[in-house]
């Protein structure tokens, strides 16, 4: 009974105000009906309408708070989405600055462990194996930070820093290595520090600044302070050195258009033979790690020195191939003796001319590819279709400049040699698998007869008079490469 009478007492509290309006309404008609306003005929009537009104205007209402209910609603949602999204754009933002801080910090700290590896590894002038590995995994590590152009500035340099301290000299060039290293330090800011320019009048300054300052520290022996055939033995032992002074006369002397292909330094014993217009394409003689060396150089060329070292042994770092002496005249001499026995040693200079020219001749022969490569690249540069296909070019044995296209393994790997012979220059391509009929195929496409194919499975393509110059020998190259790389 208490739950039936507590029930009730909620259910009148919950309908009151409605219950309190009916018997309003229900007072006010009788009221009405009294005051002789309507009959009590009409009272139905009047009440009927009075509802039908006050029906029609909750009709109305509730259309009004469902649309309003709506809108409201909708709001609502956009305000929930747009409160969302800017949630996940702060998050966002948060996530890209917490990643590029810590990329920031980590480019940081490879960059400087890299310049740190550099002094560990050259600061004794020496790189043995294990300290190359090192630095082969340091530049991977370099390069996932580092854009391309960025690595290919640093790999220059670095480069430079090779030929400059890794060589049997003494002495350095200051300035060489001061150059490479503020360019290496230079690519790293750019990387660090987009946008942000130095001033490059304020840098080469700095960078002048410093190499005086350093250079103060010991005397600098580069080839450009060498003193050109001064008070040396040399100078009066004609007789007894004309073996040696005629080769001399002879890598000095001036070709039919005045211009000299060679010019000879001495600096105590170190005797060096370079193009007068670019030192660090050279033949040198010296002594170094107790024994005196011979020498050789093509600037920016690894293959160079590589193939150098298949053919000679010895040693190679980049550019530069190295080999002590190993002819008993002048591996049993102590350093200091080499002019006091060799102005009195015909054999010691002949073994010295021979390797003079040997060496000549092969960077003759490396001059012959470079020029055609120049040549070339300015061609491949204006030809899309050659420019996008990427070939991969190199030299072999230093005259044969080869042009191969890895990524078509469906012909087999077409290449191109490019070389002289007999007075002529070849362009002869073939494939790598060396396979007659994957050949018979590839001059099917390019349009020309099949049966040009050589014993060796390889095809002429052009063969050129060497007094037509470099310039048709490169565009019947572009124009081979060209056809090579629609197939």
């Amino acid at each position: 009974m208490k739950t039936g009478n507590l029930n009730n007492q909620k259910w009148t509290e919950t309908y009151r105000a409605s219950i309190i309006s009916v018997c309003a309404m229900l007072l006010l008609l009788v009221a009405a009906v009294i005051c002789h306003l309507f009959g009590w005929r009409d009272a139905p009537f009047q009440f009927l309408a009075a509802c039908l009104g006050a029906g029609v205007t909750v009709i109305i209402t509730n259309l009004l708070l469902v649309e309003q209910t709506k809108q409201q609603q909708k709001l609502q949602e956009q305000q929930a989405e747009n409160q969302q999204l800017l949630q996940e754009n702060e998050k966002k933002q948060d996530l890209k600055q917490a990643k590029e801080t810590e990329q920031y910090k980590e480019k940081l700290h490879i960059y400087q462990d890299f310049l740190q590896s550099l002094y560990d590894v050259f600061k004794d002038r020496e790189v043995n194996l294990e300290e190359k590995i090192s630095l082969q995994f340091k530049t991977a590590m370099l390069a996932i930070h580092t854009k391309s152009n960025h690595i290919q500035e640093i790999s220059n340099s670095v480069g430079e820093i090779v030929s400059c301290l890794c060589t049997p000299k003494k002495d350095y060039d200051v300035k060489k290595l001061q150059e490479s290293l503020f360019n290496i330090v230079e690519q790293f800011r750019a990387e660090l520090y987009e946008g942000q320019e130095d001033d490059g009048n304020a840098l080469k300054t700095t960078l002048d600044n410093f190499v005086k300052a350093y250079s103060a520290f010991g005397s600098e022996s580069d080839v450009n302070d060498l003193q050109e055939m001064g008070n040396n033995p040399i100078e009066t032992q004609d007789e007894k050195l004309a073996l040696w002074n005629s080769a001399r006369s002879r890598w000095e002397k001036k070709d039919e258009t005045g211009r000299q292909q060679w010019t000879m330094y001495y600096d105590g014993e170190t005797i060096r033979l370079h193009r007068p217009e670019e030192k660090e394409i050279h033949v040198q003689f010296g002594f170094w790690r107790g024994h005196y060396y011979i020498q050789a150089t093509y600037k920016n060329i690894g293959s160079f020195s590589q193939q150098l070292k298949w053919k000679f042994q010895g040693s190679k770092t980049y550019a530069t191939w190295w080999s002590h002496l190993h002819e008993h005249e002048f591996y049993d001499m102590k350093e200091g003796e080499f002019w006091s026995k060799f102005i009195q040693s015909e054999s010691m200079q002949k073994t010295l001319v021979e390797w003079f020219d040997r060496l000549i001749d092969i960077i003759d022969k490396q001059d012959v590819a470079v020029k055609m490569n120049l040549k070339l690249h300015d061609l491949i540069e204006k030809n899309a279709c050659v420019k996008d296909r990427k070939w991969n070019i190199w030299y072999y044995w230093w005259d044969t400049l080869v042009c191969e296209d890895k990524k078509n393994e469906q012909m087999g790997v077409p290449f191109i040699d490019t070389f002289n012979e007999d007075g002529k220059t070849y362009i002869r391509f073939g494939n790598r698998k060396n396979n007659r009929e994957v050949q018979k195929q590839i001059l099917q496409k390019i349009g020309l007869d099949e049966n040009d194919i050589r014993e060796d499975n390889r095809t002429d393509y052009a063969v050129v008079e060497t007094n037509n110059g470099d310039d048709v020998v490169a565009q019947k190259l572009t124009e081979l490469m060209e056809k090579l790389s629609k197939i």
